[in-house]
């Protein structure tokens, strides 16, 4: 997470370790639910950001017609003396169909300090590799065009998880995940050598290694750099 970014994207890569995986098909998610403890690395520039810390909770199911996601969010952004401390809350629930062509969700943060945000939408496209559309909802209503080849983000991740399987180091997709208002996002995905599950990580039979990616996040498609 950026120090200057405060929002929390949906995980569709965090979840690249957490699978069931056999060599002769295609990846598998298992439903689980993570933890994750949050902190600021360094501060950046002239933020005027001096420390964040929070926790971040995902919970992925297989609900039979398609998957579906709950995330919560708890954070403290120190400001320092002139503005001091502001929490937030958030929490994004999310379902996706199996087939990867339909996609809800909806997303809601309060502040300390009063401020309130609430986003909401469906996303479908007609078929695979189709253009379609995403109507969303908030403080006005908004519809953003998909281009053909735009995934959703469980598909994305299992995407990733196969181009990896196959030996691929690098690769670029559309996304649309529900936090953009105005376009999908360009993800470009950096994937290291495969390695072992930690020793220190929780057991999950058939998940004996994985793969470290790092994903960049570009608004639109072939926009700028």
């Amino acid at each position: 997470m950026s120090p200057q970014t405060f929002a929390a994207r949906p995980c569709a890569a965090v979840l690249a370790l957490l699978l069931a995986t056999d060599v002769a098909a295609a990846a598998t998610l298992l439903p689980h639910r993570a933890i994750y403890d949050m902190r600021l690395a360094s501060p950046r520039g002239q933020s005027g950001v001096e420390d964040v810390s929070g926790r971040l909770t995902v919970e992925w199911a297989d609900v039979c017609d398609g998957w579906t996601v709950d995330q919560r969010l708890a954070l403290v952004v120190d400001f320092g003396e002139e503005m001091g401390p502001l929490r937030t809350y958030s929490t994004f629930v999310s379902w996706e169909s199996k087939d990867g062509l339909a996609f809800r969700f909806e997303d809601r943060t309060w502040h300390s300090d009063g401020g309130r945000e609430r986003l909401g939408g469906m996303a479908r496209l007609p078929g695979p590799g189709a253009s379609g559309e995403a109507h969303l909802t908030g403080s006005e209503e908004t519809v953003i065009a998909l281009p053909g080849s735009t995934m959703f983000p469980t598909h994305h991740s299992l995407e990733l998880i196969d181009r990896a399987r196959a030996g691929e180091i690098y690769v670029v997709r559309l996304l649309f995940d529900g936090s953009s208002t105005e376009e999908v996002s360009e993800v470009a995905t950096a994937i290291g050598a495969e390695e072992p599950t930690p020793a220190d990580a929780v057991p999950v039979p058939g998940a004996d290694s994985g793969w470290p990616m790092r994903l960049a996040f570009f608004p639109g498609a072939g926009g700028d750099d």
